[in-house]
């Protein structure tokens, strides 16, 4: 195993070939409706956070307790001043014998306790970058062995599956110059109902799916990789460097050039990526 140092505005990265995970500690005050292909887990330490679900009401995270949001579900979280948490992004491959049988189900709660004592040692290796693959899957199994002790499971609704099907659609081909009437053709189905089933379950049409879903990628590629911003453009289907430079500045605040450059402006935890040598 190797330790490498990143200080990227997100904390710590673990990847071990295919899998990989996102965590540490974030510091929005709020996080709008966003979807992400890896499920999320957040563990508060102190005061509370607020998540909420599409569709559903707000629910309360005080400290102890965690949130955890499936893949490709739409949510937002609020932090109140002095809160403090972890966020952990992780692909559902690195727990496979979790999301494989509940490959169709969702959680019919984001909020459950645990006992937070047992949660600190690991806890504390995040804060020294003193982590392995086999600790983060124990931390992992865990957690979710917390949440099915908590939680009912039921099964996704329809449109979460066709936007499922979308979203990986649009991560294979996002190169390309792609409309709601493409992507229904290419997956078989209306033009409107799959306009209809992407409003349902994601809260926001093609339009913003698709530029977040291309804004996500070229941001993890400004962050992480040296290749050139036209490059980046052209591969997340910005179609110029011109239009992504005006995109992206609307979104952010920042030219591409800036936001690679930007670090954050307190660093809770360093950044580390773990991989296997191969």
């Amino acid at each position: 195993m190797k330790f490498y140092n990143d200080l990227s505005k997100f904390s710590a990265s673990f990847s071990a070939k295919e899998h990989s995970a996102l965590l540490g500690n974030c510091e929005e005050c709020k996080m709008f409706f966003h979807i992400h292909p890896s499920a999320e887990i957040l563990l508060v330490t102190k005061g509370e956070l607020t998540v909420e679900l599409l569709g559903k009401k707000p629910e309360r995270v005080p400290a102890g307790t965690c949130a955890m949001f499936f893949p490709f579900q739409s949510h937002s979280y609020e932090r109140p001043e002095g809160t403090e948490y972890f966020r952990f992004n992780f692909l559902p491959s690195l727990v496979k014998a979790f999301f494989t049988p509940n490959e169709n189900n969702v959680g019919e709660s984001s909020v459950f306790p645990i006992n937070i004592t047992a949660y600190q040692p690991f806890l504390e290796a995040v804060r020294r970058d003193d982590l392995s693959l086999y600790k983060v899957k124990g931390f992992l199994y865990s957690i979710i062995g917390d949440l099915a002790d908590n939680v009912s499971f039921v099964k996704k609704g329809v449109d979460d599956n066709i936007l499922n099907k979308v979203i990986a659609y649009i991560n294979e081909h996002k190169s390309e110059h792609l409309t709601i009437a493409s992507v229904a053709a290419a997956l078989g189905y209306n033009e409107k109902y799959l306009s209809r089933s992407i409003k349902g379950a994601a809260g926001f049409g093609f339009s913003t799916l698709l530029s977040t879903l291309r804004m996500e990628s070229a941001s993890y590629l400004l962050k992480n990789t040296a290749r050139t911003v036209v490059d980046i453009a052209l591969e997340c289907g910005f179609g110029s460097e011109r239009s992504f430079y005006r995109s992206f500045k609307e979104l952010t605040g920042l030219t591409p050039n800036e936001y690679r450059t930007s670090q954050p402006k307190k660093a809770v935890v360093s950044d580390a990526l773990l991989h296997e040598e191969e």
